[in-house]
């Protein structure tokens, strides 16, 4: 709807904008469920206004930050122009989660081993640019999965590796 698009990013008074703006001059927007904007089902057709989206902050903040939450691969939405970050749940959490909780995304058993675990990170951080490498998401979990340390079992040294891991990891 054109009057959602002006109210949202394209109007000089949109969301987006206001809140960029003086007195808040907030330096960007995480997206919730970024890959399920879309016209029609399955979320088709979003990509131009991820990238308006950015436009509009970059244009109230040349380092506006814009971070999208993707569970899955989102290598298509951090080539450089739409999300400088997503949560990184497909580079980080499910290969962690793998590798020392022996479950995946949807909790059924999985078993990788160490090299696995490395060429999955390894693979990738190959398909995205340094820079939005760097402006990764890392996480163990969120309000949106069952805490780390559940998943564990309570086994509080594969969590002391998990943390090492998420604070040493190339991101945020």
């Amino acid at each position: 709807s054109p009057a959602v698009q002006t109210m949202v990013y394209q109007g000089e008074q949109s969301i987006l904008r206001f809140w960029m703006r003086a007195p808040y001059a907030i330096d960007g927007w995480r997206f919730d469920v970024l890959h399920m904007l879309g016209e029609g089902t399955g979320a088709r057709n979003n990509a131009h206004y991820v990238r308006e989206f950015r436009r509009v902050m970059r244009e109230e903040n040349s380092q506006a930050f814009v971070l999208g939450e993707q569970f899955n691969e989102a290598t298509r939405w951090l080539q450089g122009e739409q999300e400088d970050g997503a949560m990184n749940y497909y580079g980080f959490a499910h290969p962690v989660r793998a590798w020392l909780a022996h479950q995946d995304i949807v909790y059924d058993p999985i078993q990788i081993d160490s090299q696995d675990f490395d060429d999955w990170l390894t693979q990738t951080r190959a398909r995205i640019p340094y820079t939005n490498q760097l402006a990764q998401l890392n996480l163990l979990d969120s309000h949106d999965t069952v805490r780390f340390l559940t998943l564990l079992r309570g086994n509080t040294e594969r969590m002391k590796l998990a943390v090492v891991l998420l604070m040493t990891y190339p991101g945020i």
